[in-house]
């Protein structure tokens, strides 16, 4: 994300254009999607309930970027499980690895050097015709991370991004979160790869945001 593309995304008016009672619930679509996004952002682990701050600091720009794309599609939004094929929807929090074209994240047995996380092999992973993806965390479920730092290599065309460290998020604590310091913001492209420092195993989950139809929430397999 630069500066013009902030610049643009906080001038939208989400509580407007959002503004229109959702069928049923008797709630705008402001303020359905904006509870979905609040029970997100929360996830327990063991005994632990943690809060996703990538994403709880970032939920006012994400609710800016869904309706900005209800302002150009012209089309009703509805909370992900009650979205037609034709309603605008999104997914909030954890990312399935299926929006990615992936079976899942895991990535076993890995040399020292740099690995490619999405996708997961060289080249760039294409975001399908309206789609939006915003990633503000990450999760390493691996219990030993060996990735040590993370870069976007490509997100829209736009130049590598710096590695951004990660070291203290997954080696000094036993949840392994790292919330991006800057959301990422991807239409067309995008490209993820991660720096291990140790052989071993990862599987490194993005967090965040996927916009789009009903019609292109993936199945299962």
């Amino acid at each position: 994300m630069n500066v013009e593309e902030l610049s643009r995304i906080m001038g939208v008016n989400e509580v407007e254009i959002l503004s229109k009672k959702v069928a049923g619930l008797n709630r705008t679509e402001y303020d359905v999607m904006m509870h979905e996004l609040n029970l997100a952002k929360k996830i327990v682990i063991g005994e632990r309930e943690i809060e996703l701050t990538g994403l709880a600091r970032n939920a006012n720009m994400i609710m800016k970027i869904l309706a900005e794309f209800k302002d150009k599609e012209k089309r009703n939004v509805m909370p992900y499980q009650l979205a037609k094929a034709d309603d605008i929807t999104a997914i909030f929090g954890v990312l399935r690895p299926e929006l990615f074209g992936l079976d899942n994240y895991r990535q076993e047995d890995l040399s020292v050097g740099t690995v490619n996380i999405i996708p997961q092999a060289a080249g760039t992973f294409s975001v399908p015709d309206k789609q939006i993806f915003i990633i503000t965390d990450f999760i390493e479920f691996e219990p030993n991370p060996v990735v040590t730092a993370i870069m976007f290599t490509d997100v829209d065309g736009a130049l590598p991004k710096r590695p951004l460290e990660t070291r203290t998020a997954f080696r000094a604590s036993d949840l392994h979160i790292f919330s991006l310091p800057y959301v990422e913001i991807a239409q067309s492209t995008i490209d993820i790869d991660a720096k291990v420092e140790f052989t071993g195993n990862t599987e490194l989950v993005p967090c965040g945001a996927w916009i789009g139809y009903g019609k292109d929430v993936p199945d299962l397999t």
